[in-house]
C-alpha cells in the first residue's frame, strides 16, 4: 500500500491502523515531499517526491509504484488528491482517488457547500469574498457580533486559516492588548500615555456597548469610523512602528481613545436623531 504525504496531520494514526489491521500483512510505502516525513519512519520504505502541486508529481509516484510492486495508491494530502485524480487512468494499479471535478468540489469549501444548499441538505450560511473589507461585511450578514463567525480560506488542509470571530473573546483579547501596552508605558514613565490607554479601554468597550443598546431598540447602531475592526488597525501600526520611537505607543494610546471616543459621540447622536424621528 503506498500512502502519500505521509507526514500530514493524522497520518500517523492511518499507518498505525493499517500496520494493525489484524486480518493481514501490509508492506507499507510512504511518499511525501519532505525529509522530515514521520511516514520515514512509520513505513517500509519511504520516497521522496514532488509536491502534489508540481506537474512532475504524477511521474514520480507512478514511477514509486512500478518500482516497489505497490497494489493501491491511498492519497492523504488535498494537493496529491487535484495531482492523482487527472492521471488515475495511467496506473497500473487501484488510485483511491474520486473524478478531477469531484476533488475540486470537495477541496473548495464555498463550492461545498454551495452544492449542498443546491441538493437541499442542510448546510451553514456562507459568504465567498475576497479582500478584508468584504470580510467584514460578510460577517456582520452572518450575524457578528450577536454570534460568532467563521472564515477559512476556500482552499487549505489540516485547519489552516480557520479563524472564528467572536465578539468577546476579541473584547478580551483587546483589553489584554491595550492593557500590556499601558504596562509598558508604565515601565517607559509615560503617565500621560498610560492615562490614555485606560481611556481608550473604557472607549471601546462603550462603542461596542452603544451598538448594542441601539440595536436593542430596533435601531442602526453602527455609525462611527472607530470600529473593532479600525482600532485593531491602529494598534497594529503603532505595535510595528514602535521601535522608531518610544513616543509612537503613546501617540497610538492617544490616537486609540479619540477614534474610540468620537465614536461613541457619533452612535449616541446617531440614536438620539433616530429616536426623534421615530416619534415624529
Amino acid at each position: 500500500m503506498l500512502v502519500s504525504a505521509s507526514g500530514a496531520p493524522g497520518t500517523a494514526a492511518l499507518l498505525r491502523a493499517l500496520r494493525e489491521n489484524g486480518e493481514r500483512t501490509v508492506r507499507l510505502v510512504g511518499t511525501d515531499m519532505s525529509e522530515r516525513s514521520v511516514g520515514r519512519h512509520l513505513c517500509d520504505v519511504f520516497h521522496l517526491v514532488p509536491a502534489g502541486s508540481d506537474p512532475g508529481f504524477a511521474d514520480a509516484m507512478l514511477d514509486v509504484v512500478e518500482r516497489e510492486a505497490v497494489d493501491a495508491v491511498l492519497p492523504q494530502s488535498s494537493f496529491d488528491l487535484a495531482g492523482l485524480a487527472e492521471h488515475r487512468e495511467r496506473f497500473p494499479v487501484p488510485v483511491l482517488v474520486s473524478r478531477p471535478d469531484t476533488i475540486r468540489r470537495s477541496n473548495d469549501k464555498a463550492e461545498s457547500y454551495a452544492l449542498l444548499h443546491r441538493l437541499g441538505v442542510q448546510a451553514p450560511e456562507f459568504r465567498r469574498v475576497n479582500g478584508a473589507a468584504a470580510v467584514a461585511q460578510a460577517a456582520h450578514e452572518l450575524g457578528y457580533p450577536e454570534r460568532p463567525v467563521c472564515f477559512k480560506p476556500v482552499f487549505s488542509s489540516g485547519s489552516r486559516g480557520f479563524r472564528i470571530l467572536d465578539s468577546t473573546v476579541d473584547r478580551v483579547g483587546e483589553a489584554f492588548m491595550v492593557g500590556s501596552i499601558a504596562l509598558v508605558l508604565m515601565r517607559w514613565d509615560y503617565e500621560w500615555g498610560v492615562a490614555f490607554a485606560f481611556a481608550a479601554l473604557a472607549g471601546s468597550f462603550l462603542v461596542s456597548y452603544t451598538r448594542a443598546r441601539a440595536e436593542a431598540l430596533g435601531l442602526k447602531g453602527d455609525v462611527g469610523f472607530g470600529s473593532r475592526a479600525e482600532r485593531v488597525v491602529v494598534i497594529t501600526t503603532g505595535l510595528v512602528l514602535a521601535p522608531i520611537d518610544q513616543v509612537i505607543l503613546p501617540i497610538t494610546m492617544v490616537v486609540l481613545a479619540t477614534t474610540a471616543w468620537v465614536t461613541v459621540l457619533q452612535r449616541i447622536l446617531s440614536v438620539r436623531k433616530q429616536l426623534r424621528d421615530r416619534e415624529r
